[in-house]
């Protein structure tokens, strides 16, 4: 991946759909559209509405080009049958040995 690809592929995006989330909370703030951000009884829509908002507007999903150069790494190393895969049937198996052990 090559800067170009990096900001285009990932960081405008990425930075567009978090700006539109922000703004649909606030949106939803404004207009007390919060019925839906309550999940149990005991939360108050609005309040939960406004702490999302502000969770939204701090957040930054922009991952560094080496850490997605190397998940792309990662991900040919297992294409090509280098790096040895866990069956997730045998996850439960193998936490079980290892701590046991």
């Amino acid at each position: 991946m090559n800067y170009f690809q990096y900001y285009v592929q990932h960081v405008i995006p990425t930075g567009l759909r978090s700006f539109y989330h922000a703004f649909r909370n606030w949106a939803d703030y404004m207009t007390g559209n919060y019925d839906n951000y309550a999940v149990t009884d005991a939360q108050d829509p609005e309040e939960e509405c406004r702490d999302w908002f502000w969770t939204v507007l701090g957040e930054d999903n922009v991952y560094p080009k080496d850490f997605l150069d190397s998940l792309y790494e990662l991900v040919a190393q297992v294409e090509r049958g280098e790096v040895r895969l866990i069956p997730f049937d045998d996850l439960d198996t193998l936490l079980k040995e290892s701590t046991n052990a």
